[in-house]
């Protein structure tokens, strides 16, 4: 047991590290995205949010360049501008424009070094801070992990770069094309009228954005210190803050050793108040035999502790950076109360076998059965964490591997770009002359992307209607649904009665159900505006779309296809939901000419590579595959180290009694009868404490955290076959080695 409680030991610190890491580093970089994030939390600054659509504006982006630096230059307000720019691939990335005084409150950490400090109101300082690699005269950001930089994941990067204010003017203007730009501010709370008057009279007026006395500025200009300071995350242990974190690796993995790692320890010392007791009896001090007998154990749990802490940081960190530091002085305290847990423990055992008589403790028996109940309730607790783990990473593996089938036999998927679509500036309450500049906007972007979808024959497919019909409702819809239109779906073979269809030469809007749909469909069919009166059409099966923008509902089989022909009056929005597909080089280049031209005169969209996506998808499959596996045997251990810890305790806590019975032919059932109780009702209790967790769900989260049937059973049949193994392997254990003994009074 003493080994045991070593490799515990290293193991809750092995996880700790790794989850500390993990949350420092995904909330380290949410408050990067947070300028001047502890000023805003502790209420000293607030800040002042507002957005301007180039969209709709009369005047040329080098005036609205020059302009926006000449409010900020000549208020002297703090603060920064940022707009979405579309790279010469047709991809989103994000500018940040600084105008701030100091770097040292720009982010809650200060990782720029002092010598580093960039003029952002400077007119000639040229260095920027970025977290994309290979930038001249570029100063990146500080990441604790070491690798960040040489391992990251590019999907999961939140790409950063800031640049003084006057990089603004040099910039291409063609990135400020039919796009949004958002002002920010960061003033005093009594400063924040004036500010809003300033910003007022000085840009928004001038720009046309507004006109003088049309809108009320704290309508207009928003006051969003609360948005923001929402967003940010405190450092600490699991910083996701739900329920399901608990489930997820490796937070469940760390809860279940750190309680099984107590449970060990506890028995250790347990284990050793006979001889305590039997020294106290002579006459010995009993707080220095307790320190003697325990002192050792509790050092070199503490320095295998440490020690654990040490080599991973060495791995993972090895520097000695500000950022470090800080996350030095967070290990410090976790180091500090797990030795003040130990203390607390060892000095809780010690107050309550002080209070107990050494002579009565000495002729009776020294019982388990406390521990054996103990281990029992926390084998519940633990393994239906664990189990619960498992199967929800079961579910995330077998989403990916259904993902990664769905594009694979896709035809024409992996030979498509996807359009992410335009998004307008909101400009709440307003009207006059830029109310009606947006509406003829909105109904000339309108006309021109109907135009350029029918031009460059784009597929459409939007299933954000069913996806909002799962999320918000708690019972189970009725069929599976999409709008598309005609190009799309005849990319798409389907038969009826295994006869090809062809729907090619259809002129107006029509609906195509599947088999499997076709009651439901005629009983209670979901009406779309549009296709009230359209004809239906009955398949055998329509296909199964993938789609990498509805959440957890990442594919969608046999679904109920509402087909546009012509008429695309009947969509709401274009958003993520246009895709080309490519067939060779040539028609590559012509609709990478067309896009480029579509974002300079109407509206800039960006695309999104097939390739990349599969790429994406296909590495989570092989992450969540590794997951799983490691997941499983981890659940395998610790289960079966429970089900010793139950056995053991139980013939511990009556050895002379099974003993006696074992030695006058008893049979197993009535001498470990109750341990097989006890077990199948642990057991039980598994089961049914995954079932309430089921039924806590809402419909929409089913999908993806439920326990399947599937997985329900090879958990019940898991628990069983590991009962079974250990118990007989602790048992025949216990016959082989202990029985005889104990029988001639030299095992008491």
């Amino acid at each position: 047991m003493k080994k045991l409680n070593i490799v515990f030991t290293a193991l809750v610190a092995l996880l700790l590290f790794l989850v500390s890491l993990n949350t420092f580093n995904k909330n380290y970089s949410v408050n990067q995205s947070v300028f001047k994030a502890e000023k805003l939390v502790n209420g000293d600054t607030h800040q002042l949010n507002t957005m301007i659509s180039t969209h709709v504006l009369d005047v040329d982006i080098k005036e609205l360049k020059n302009r926006i630096v000449e409010f900020y230059e000549g208020n002297e307000y703090e603060g920064f501008i940022s707009h979405v720019t579309i790279n010469e691939n047709m991809e989103k990335s994000a500018s940040v424009y600084a105008y701030f005084d100091h770097t040292d409150d720009l982010f809650q950490f200060h990782t720029i070094p002092s010598e580093d400090n960039i003029k952002f109101k400077s007119r000639t300082e040229n260095r920027t801070i970025t977290n994309v690699i290979g930038q001249a005269n570029a100063i990146l950001i500080d990441y604790l992990d070491s690798d960040y930089y040489e391992y990251r994941d590019d999907y999961d990067r939140q790409f950063m770069n800031i640049l003084p204010l006057n990089h603004l003017l040099s910039s291409d203007d063609s990135k400020l094309y039919n796009t949004q730009i958002s002002i920010y501010l960061y003033v005093d709370e009594n400063n924040i009228e004036q500010a809003r008057k300033d910003l007022t009279q000085d840009l928004l007026i001038p720009l046309g954005v507004i006109s003088e006395g049309t809108v009320e500025t704290s309508e207009f200009i928003l006051d969003s210190t609360q948005v923001s300071t929402d967003s940010l995350t405190k450092l600490s242990l699991f910083g996701d803050k739900s329920i399901e974190s608990i489930f997820q690796m490796p937070n469940s993995l760390l809860i279940i050793s750190a309680i099984t790692a107590l449970l060990v320890n506890v028995y250790v010392i347990v284990s050793q108040v006979k001889e305590i007791y039997v020294r106290r009896v002579h006459g010995n001090s009993e707080g220095l035999i307790f320190y003697r007998i325990n002192s050792k154990q509790f050092y070199a749990n503490f320095a295998v502790f440490i020690l654990t802490f040490v080599i991973l940081w060495i791995i993972h960190v090895h520097s000695f950076r500000p950022l470090a530091i800080v996350f030095i002085k967070q290990l410090c305290l976790i180091i500090a109360l797990y030795g003040l847990l130990m203390v607390l423990v060892a000095g809780f055992l010690f107050a309550y076998f002080h209070l107990r008589n050494s002579i009565v403790y000495l002729k009776k028996q020294h019982s388990m059965s406390s521990l054996f109940i103990t281990s029992t309730v926390i084998k519940v607790i633990g393994v239906t964490i664990v189990t619960i783990t498992l199967a929800l990473s079961l579910n995330t593996w077998n989403q990916n591997k259904e993902a990664v089938k769905v594009i694979e036999n896709d035809p024409t998927y992996l030979k498509s770009v996807g359009l992410q679509g335009v998004t307008q500036a909101i400009y709440p309450q307003l009207d006059g002359e830029m109310f009606t500049k947006i509406q003829k906007w909105e109904a000339k972007y309108r006309e021109d992307i109907e135009k350029f979808i029918v031009s460059q024959s784009l597929s459409f497919i939007d299933m954000d209607y069913y996806a909002a019909q799962v999320s918000y409702s708690d019972e189970a819809p009725i069929y599976p649904f999409g709008l598309t239109n005609l190009t799309h779906v005849e990319n798409y073979p389907m038969t009826q009665n295994s006869s090809m269809t062809n729907f090619s030469d259809h002129e107006e809007n029509f609906i195509i159900i599947p088999e499997k749909s076709q009651d439901s469909f005629e009983n209670e069919g979901i009406q779309i505006d549009g296709f009230e009166n359209s004809p239906t059409y009955f398949v055998d099966s329509t296909f199964t779309q993938f789609s990498n923008y509805v959440g957890h509902h990442n594919h969608y089989v046999d679904p109920v296809l509402y087909v546009i022909v012509d008429d695309y009056s009947v969509v709401n929005e274009f958003y993520n939901s246009l895709r080309k597909v490519i067939n060779n080089n040539t028609e590559g280049e012509a609709f990478q000419k067309e896009l480029l031209r579509f974002n300079r005169d109407v509206a800039q969209i960006p695309k999104l590579n097939s390739q990349d996506v599969y790429a994406q998808v296909n590495d989570k499959e092989q992450q969540s595959k590794v997951s799983f596996y490691i997941l499983l045997a981890t659940t395998l251990f610790i289960v079966s180290l429970f089900s010793y810890l139950m056995s053991y305790s139980f013939i511990e806590s009556r050895k002379k009694d099974l003993s006696t019975k074992y030695f006058h032919g008893h049979s197993v059932i009535k001498r470990y009868g109750w341990l097989f109780i006890t077990q199948a009702l642990s057991i039980l209790t598994i089961i049914v404490f995954i079932q309430v967790y089921n039924g806590s769900l809402d419909y929409w989260e089913l999908d993806y955290l439920s326990v399947k049937s599937n997985s329900l059973r090879m958990i019940m049949v898991m628990l069983i076959t590991i009962d079974v193994i250990v118990s007989s392997v602790v048992i025949n254990t216990f016959h082989t080695k202990n029985v005889a003994s104990i029988l001639k009074g030299e095992g008491n």
